[in-house]
């Protein structure tokens, strides 16, 4: 016979279901764990899978070799499904059976044990067409089924389901930052629960519960702050109150905001009722600290996690909110709110008022005067300075900021997320949005001179957080340190000046270090004057400088002994040039030349900056009593053997 095409093209796995892929992903992991729920509520617009769905999970929870969560399609449930024949999956059209006589029927039959099966499945399609007294007689049966009954409903229309059948959470735990919407979340669930006509899952706001409860009357309705009601006693009166009926409406809804702030022993007297309560109750809890939450608390509540909302949809809400007060508001000023409600609609929405200030408009420069906020231009100028290593210029744009009275830590704040903007930026060659001109100032800066500006500018904030009356102080040590990295001698600055001097040197023209190192004295023109007799004085002298050479090898032992202390003469001016140093050896001849030996290659590039070779000439100079100046410094690499051989010993050995 033919068949029409959705039926027999009909997914016979979840594998097979088109987009439907957030719902047979969790009910394939329930089929392979083996935690299939007694009930299942199917809602969505016509075609759209439901019905198939069910059908697969009646294969799925029969099959004798379930694979991966999906049904075989080869044993002997899954063909008897399949075709029909099954007797224990029963399907039933609720729009031809939705009187009370029908459900009575089928509660009769779910006591019987499965004739063939593992379960006896029940579907009943179009679900919302049962009648009131319908559902009613199905609740009991619906809430504790036997474990060998599986219902699964399925609708085109959610808002006709009661809620004792959509099955409402007993408690509810809401978590995430104030003003992400907590609490009117509740107060929503409060109304929708109650209202005698909710649409599409929503409170109608027209009828007496809804009103009730809006505007505050609603004896059933109890709002606890947990702040200043975090006693045992409290909630034990709490405790006491539940279980009487509501007196006017279907449930008693407590809502209890900040409830981390109770005491362990209120919590442990809230525990038993809030596991067990009496079918007409419904707690909701909510906080901003959900590591403040004992376990027992949370494994007893349905938790849900609000997030921080995005400055987009920030902006939109408060230019609907404008347009109804009749508020007139810049692009500038409702960006500067957003920024600083820090994902917070509430936040948002007070600033907004007081900028408002009783007012009809709002700019840019009265929000930033009355928020003590910091303007982008603030921000990024004071970024830019740090990149020119203008040490003066950041510093008194810190005093702008210090005799406008802002607060300091506030702007550190703010200037630690105008850098942290410009990281992503910069880390992401552009794909991270940023403010408008925070890309402007990110084209100065490399990912790691951000990271130890970032670095240092958390390290003043936690000083701040520790001494505020230090806060000038420590904003300005760290915007010194920033500007100039070598006063900071851990690797993340280390690292900024090495990415620094190899832009530096991919821009000049380069040139091999070891030409410059061949000039030192080596000992091996030494061994060419020991050919010639010593005849005199003048026969030595007259020959190369190899007799100078050998006189200065003789003081050698005083200059090595000297050289530990331009060491540390240099280290107490900058560590990182004492540290590079400690790994060299030192040679000097009388024409004022000085000969420095490096370990390594890295060693020898980094104290090649003109920069340290200054240093290093200045403290030579006053340590050797000799004129040393910055071009008369030559770098070499050390052989092999002078590697493995103590200082005191190649002396010896060039004595010798």
């Amino acid at each position: 016979m033919y068949q029409a095409l959705y039926r027999k093209w009909r997914p016979a796995t979840f594998d097979d279901v088109y987009g439907q892929e957030h719902i047979t992903s969790i009910l394939k992991n329930e089929v392979e764990s083996g935690k299939l729920s007694h009930a299942y509520l199917f809602c969505g617009p016509r075609g759209t899978g439901k019905t198939t769905c069910a059908k697969i999970i009646s294969k799925a929870a029969n099959c004798e070799h379930p694979v991966g969560g999906n049904p075989c399609g080869k044993c002997h449930s899954c063909i008897s499904i399949a075709d029909g024949t099954a007797t224990d999956v029963v399907e039933m059209d609720a729009a031809s059976n939705n009187g009370v006589d029908n459900i009575r029927d089928l509660r009769d039959s779910v006591v019987y044990t499965p004739a063939d099966l593992k379960y006896r499945v029940y579907i009943i399609d179009e679900v919302h067409m049962l009648s009131p007294s319908a559902f009613n007689a199905l609740l009991k049966t619906l809430e504790e089924p036997p474990s060998h009954v599986i219902f699964i409903l399925a609708t085109t229309e959610l808002q006709k389901i009661p809620a004792t059948v959509r099955k409402l959470s007993h408690a509810y735990l809401f978590c995430g930052p104030r003003g992400t919407g907590k609490t009117t979340c509740a107060k929503i669930i409060s109304k929708a629960a109650n209202c005698e006509h909710p649409v599409g899952g929503n409170p109608c706001g027209k009828c007496h519960s809804c009103i009730s409860i809006a505007d505050g009357t609603a004896t059933d309705v109890v709002e606890m702050d947990a702040a200043s009601n975090n006693g045992v006693d409290n909630i034990r009166d709490l405790r006491d109150s539940v279980v009487y009926t509501p007196a006017d409406l279907k449930y008693r809804v407590y809502i209890i905001d900040e409830v981390h702030m109770l005491s362990p022993s209120a919590f442990n007297a809230l525990l038993k009722t809030l596991e067990e309560p009496p079918s007409h109750v419904i707690f909701i809890l909510a906080t901003t600290e959900l590591q403040k939450i004992p376990a027992t608390v949370l494994s007893r509540c349905q938790r849900f996690d609000f997030r921080r909302v995005a400055p987009s949809a920030i902006i939109s809400r408060m230019k609907t909110v404008c347009e109804g007060e009749g508020i007139k508001a810049d692009e500038g000023s409702l960006e500067l709110i957003a920024r600083l409600s820090q994902g917070g609609f509430r936040d948002a929405l007070n600033m907004l008022e007081y900028c408002a200030g009783g007012g009809h408009e709002i700019t840019l420069k009265n929000s930033i005067a009355l928020l003590g906020a910091s303007p982008i231009e603030l921000l990024s100028g004071i970024c830019d300075e740090i990149a020119e290593k203008d040490i003066s210029g950041a510093l008194e744009k810190l005093d702008e900021v210090y005799s406008s009275s802002r607060d300091i830590a506030v702007f550190w704040r703010e200037l630690i997320s105008f850098c942290r903007d410009m990281l992503l930026y910069v880390a992401t060659r552009g794909k991270y949005s940023c403010e408008s001109l925070t890309a402007h100032s990110a084209e100065h800066f490399t990912v790691a001179q951000l990271l130890n500006i970032l670095e240092v500018f958390t390290s003043a904030e936690g000083d701040m957080t520790r001494l505020p009356s230090g806060a000038k102080l420590y904003a300005e040590m760290a915007l010194v340190r920033v500007c100039d990295p070598s006063l900071d001698g851990d690797m993340s600055s280390v690292l900024a000046r090495i990415s620094a001097l190899e832009d530096r040197l991919s821009q000049a023209p380069h040139t091999p270090p070891q030409a410059e190192g061949s000039r030192p004295p080596e000992p091996k023109p030494e061994k060419k004057e020991e050919k010639p007799a010593p005849a005199g004085g003048k026969a030595l002298s007259e020959k190369a400088p190899a007799a100078p050479e050998k006189q200065e090898a003789k003081s050698e032992p005083k200059s090595v002994r000297i050289w530990a202390e331009v060491i540390r003469k240099a280290e107490q001016k900058d560590m990182s040039v004492g540290s590079f140093l400690k790994d060299t050896l030192a040679f000097t001849d009388d024409d004022g030349r000085l000969y420095i030996k490096c370990s390594n290659d890295f060693t020898m590039m980094m104290l090649s900056d003109e920069g340290r070779k200054s240093l290093i000439a200045s403290v030579a100079s006053s340590v050797l009593v000799k004129n040393i100046t910055p071009q008369n410094i030559i770098f070499s690499k050390m052989q092999a053997n002078e590697k493995k051989m103590p200082i005191n010993d190649l002396i010896d050995t060039e004595e010798n």
